[in-house]
């Protein structure tokens, strides 16, 4: 819960942020709110919108250890491999101005095999840790549009938010929270009046976790660096204007 309110909370000061710029002059100081209805130079100011991904992210190989090899009493393990993963997932936005926007996304990144060994001798089974990880991620973003007044917007943004990881295994079934943060890069491309199709990149730090032994031993397995890199193609569909930019399509003919 602590982590899901830093999310929240994370989502809130970006809104904030947000609603300071708004009641300042907006494209290029060119308008004012005192300007009563004005033609904007994109069809984008303070529209609504809802999006859809999905991404395939290679998963970085992170640390695996247990409480038993902190203490030094143990190697520790080797040969980690962290598989690839699919995602999927959706969320709700708002532009601030034709460059500024925001959205919250929630992600489920579908199961990936975990793997990790002790050195020799030990000898497998027993000397390995197996498990498949899923997570859902929950992120407030903003992101900066190059808005260059053609179909195709380059962009980069950045996240903060939460991630709920749950593994199940031989070793262990257990689930854990923590911080996640991103960083995006992409181009959205115009399909339609309403529609753009999302084409981009992001870094994900999925946090730590800590995990119980399912065998009953009393130690804990740890997972530090939790690192994806994925490509992500989605489609975003944008809601009418508020009435000040309600003309704002027929400026950009």
């Amino acid at each position: 819960m602590r982590i899901i309110r830093v999310g929240l909370l994370s989502f809130l000061m970006l809104l904030g942020m947000s609603g300071m710029a708004f009641s300042a002059d907006f494209d290029n100081g060119r308008y004012s709110m005192k300007d009563g209805d004005v033609e904007l130079s994109s069809g984008h100011d303070r529209q609504w919108y809802v999006r859809g991904d999905v991404g395939y992210g290679l998963n970085l190989d992170g640390e695996v250890s247990d409480s038993i090899i902190a203490q030094g009493l143990a190697p520790a393990f080797i040969n980690t491999d962290w598989d690839e993963a699919w995602s999927i997932g959706g969320g709700i936005g708002l532009y601030i101005n034709p460059r500024i926007r925001l959205d919250f996304t929630l992600d489920y990144r579908m199961n990936a095999d975990v793997f990790s060994q002790l050195p020799p001798p030990a000898t497998l089974p027993l000397a390995a840790f197996t498990a498949e990880m899923d997570s859902l991620v929950g992120l407030a973003n903003v992101y900066y549009d190059f808005d260059f007044g053609s179909r195709f917007t380059p962009y980069v943004g950045a996240g903060i938010g939460f991630v709920h990881h749950s593994f199940d295994g031989e070793d262990t079934n257990d689930d854990d929270a923590d911080l996640a943060w991103a960083l995006m890069a992409g181009v959205a491309v115009d399909f339609g009046e309403n529609w753009k199709v999302d084409v981009g990149y992001r870094y994900l730090d999925m946090g730590d976790v800590k995990l119980d032994d399912r065998k009953g031993s009393g130690k804990r397995f740890l997972m530090d660096e939790i690192e994806t890199h994925e490509i992500r193609v989605g489609v975003r569909y944008g809601f009418s204007c508020w009435s000040r930019c309600e003309d704002s399509y027929e400026s950009m003919k």
